[in-house]
């Protein structure tokens, strides 16, 4: 067999190896790169015979003198997964799809990382080991007559179950013991209908004859008679999700009105992340297909009375813009448009004159959550209403240098208890309105004029900036220039700065030195050793943004162990999720990371409706703010 694929072990750069196909002329030729690997995956989710290499590889793994990464994305047997435990001590990051394994051989590996003397140098699947042994999921393809044997044996020994994709009488029976000391059960995946309306009575009077309380996870569909049987336990529960894009409108309803009626008084009861209160008070559109669902979703979105809230997570609709119109102008507390997850466009520039119409006529303030991209006449609108808006949270990596300038401008046009009263983005808008900002197309010797401290410059002083914008390649005289400012920032965007690697370890170190947390953004690719340190200033980091999209999956797992090693990683925030639901929430290839879609923002000016618009902003800088605002005021009407 041809192996002259297989690159030179000699070569610096070839750290990363993936095998599709296995033979003894592959396995031979692999050998001596087991000694300069960092990764080696085996498989692609499908069979490819692995199991008469499998001791030869672990005992190569052994061999070598520092740990590997290893992913094994095929089937395997028994013995060969007894193989794979006996090198699990020189594996610092395991990925296994369980659900090509049977249920007897991951009780084997269980075994075999139980049995380990540092468990928490290894992750499993992006899980420490902890988190990975209280949890069992169970799949359609494990046998059935083995299910009710395998639950049996878990008795006691796990935390978290999940039915992901099969719900049958013999995993119910399997089921009832462990309801009585589960600290979670989940139903679903990705709202595959699993039938669990037949068995939700059962499963309610297991729960409600428990001495503790129990959190609830349901993703998948389920009928109103289904919730009938849950709100009696609202008592019994700790939390419930119910991932309610895969419910309608008129099962999502009747939800609210019983948690409305029926938690008890004085019972913290959290409904998707929300206290049950807050939860009910919130409605979500979303992309439902057809559209009538969207229409009774409306529809009972007009006739709730205790609605404060709404979240709209698919395109504008004039059908929407008219349900929207009397709740803006009057009951509504808050709004958000888009999804944080995602950022998707939802068409909100064409109706951002109207919305601001409505938000300028009301007589209370509202908090607006805007996680979707706007152009400069959107921006300009939104500015109009700033007064009429006491929070204000929008995605800064979807703005462009030109809109973060204009609602700059409109920040200092508000009084100064309107600006100290005005909350963007968690801080105040008279802090998040003055950023230094070092260009691209700044020399080096403007770059360190900028950052420098001179508090008689006409420009604000460099040393009473809470936020700066790095965009310019970073050399020494910019970072010795930029570290005072490090102990005193709360936002440092470093943007696409191509040359981060390179000075990551001196930022971490100023960074650990502060007394107070920083929030930091990193948009350029950055490697292991940059990860690392990154990892360590983590303490410090009380908002990270990072390119999801950029990060190689080493880079992903350096940075996750430290993440997880905090002493609490769900308080730190990345990408707007907690530190523990982003170690879990890698994307994969081909899928749109979460919380990045703009990278290139300095090509862009964020409008393109108007050939006329953008040729006209074309002629002025970004500091000539009154001639940039004179076009918004002619284009924006």
């Amino acid at each position: 067999m041809d192996v002259s694929h297989i690159p030179d072990k000699s070569s610096t750069r070839n750290k990363k190896l993936s095998v599709q196909k296995m033979s003894e002329c592959i396995l031979k030729a692999l050998t001596p790169h087991f000694n300069v690997l960092s990764e080696i995956t085996f498989g692609k989710h499908e069979d490819m015979f692995l199991d008469p290499y499998m001791a030869e590889i672990s005992s190569l793994i052994l061999q070598r003198k520092i740990k590997i990464s290893l992913g094994i994305f095929t089937r395997i047997s028994e013995k060969s997964v007894q193989a794979l435990g006996r090198c699990l001590q020189n594996i610092n990051r395991l990925s296994v799809d369980e659900q090509l394994l049977l249920p007897q051989a991951v009780i084997i590996l269980r075994e075999y990382v139980e049995k380990l003397a540092i468990p928490q140098e290894l992750t499993i699947n992006r899980k420490t080991v902890a988190t990975w042994l209280n949890e069992w999921k169970i799949h359609a393809g494990h046998p059935q007559d083995k299910v009710l044997q395998i639950l049996q044996l878990l008795l006691g020994k796990i935390k978290t179950l999940i039915i992901a994709d099969v719900m049958t009488y013999e995993i119910m029976e399997g089921l009832i013991p462990h309801l009585n000391v589960l600290d979670e059960v989940e139903f679903g995946e990705n709202g595959n209908n699993i039938n669990l309306d037949q068995y939700m009575g059962r499963i309610t009077q297991c729960i409600l004859e428990r001495e503790e309380e129990i959190s609830l996870v349901i993703r998948t569909k389920i009928d109103i008679p289904s919730l009938r049987h849950i709100s009696p336990t609202f008592k019994k529960l700790r939390s419930l999700t119910i991932d309610e894009k895969y419910l309608p409108a008129s099962t999502r309803a009747h939800l609210r009105e019983d948690v409305y009626r029926l938690v008890p008084i004085g019972h913290v009861l959290k409904v998707n992340g929300l206290d049950s209160a807050i939860w009910v008070q919130k409605w979500f559109i979303y992309d439902w297909k057809p559209e009538d669902i969207i229409y009774r979703s409306l529809m009972w979105l007009a006739c709730s009375a205790q609605t404060k809230a709404v979240a709209i997570l698919t395109n504008l609709t004039d059908q929407i813009m008219e349900t929207l119109t009397p709740l803006v102008t009057g009951v509504l507390h808050e709004i958000q448009f888009g999804n944080p997850e995602t950022g998707a466009d939802i068409n909100l520039d064409r109706n951002m004159v109207s919305l601001s119409q409505w938000i300028r006529n009301r007589q209370r303030m509202i908090d607006i959550k805007l996680f979707t991209g706007l152009s400069a006449i959107g921006i300009h609108c939104l500015g109009k209403c700033l007064p009429r808006i006491s929070e204000l949270s929008i995605y800064e990596e979807l703005l462009s240098p030109l809109c973060r300038s204009l609602l700059c401008e409109f920040v200092y046009k508000l009084s100064e208890p309107q600006q100290q009263a005005l909350k963007i983005n968690g801080i105040s808008a008279s802090i998040w309105s003055r950023p230094l900002e070092v260009l691209r197309t700044h020399s080096i010797k403007r770059a360190v004029h900028i950052l420098s401290k001179k508090p008689n410059e006409k420009f604000f002083p460099a040393e009473k900036a809470k936020i700066l914008f790095l965009m310019k390649k970073i050399s020494d005289p910019i970072m010795e220039a930029l570290a005072p400012h490090i102990s005193t920032l709360a936002y440092i965007n470093l943007g696409a700065n191509t040359a981060l690697d390179r000075y990551m370890d001196k930022i971490s170190t100023l960074i650990l030195r502060r007394k107070t947390k920083i929030d930091l953004a990193i948009s350029y690719k950055i490697n292991r050793t940059s990860a690392m340190w990154l990892g360590r200033c983590l303490p410090k980091v009380n908002n990270l943004i990072i390119y999801d999209h950029t990060m190689s999956p080493e880079c992903y797992g350096v940075l996750s162990k430290y993440v997880l090693q905090l002493a609490k990683p769900e308080d730190l925030m990345i990408n707007r999720i907690n530190g523990i639901l982003w170690t879990k929430k890698r994307s994969g290839k081909g899928n749109q990371p979460s919380g990045v879609l703009w990278t290139n923002v300095w090509d862009e000016y964020g409008d393109k409706t108007s050939q006329e618009f953008v040729q006209k902003l074309k002629h002025h800088s970004l500091t000539d703010m009154k001639s940039v605002l004179s076009i918004m005021d002619t284009y924006g009407k």
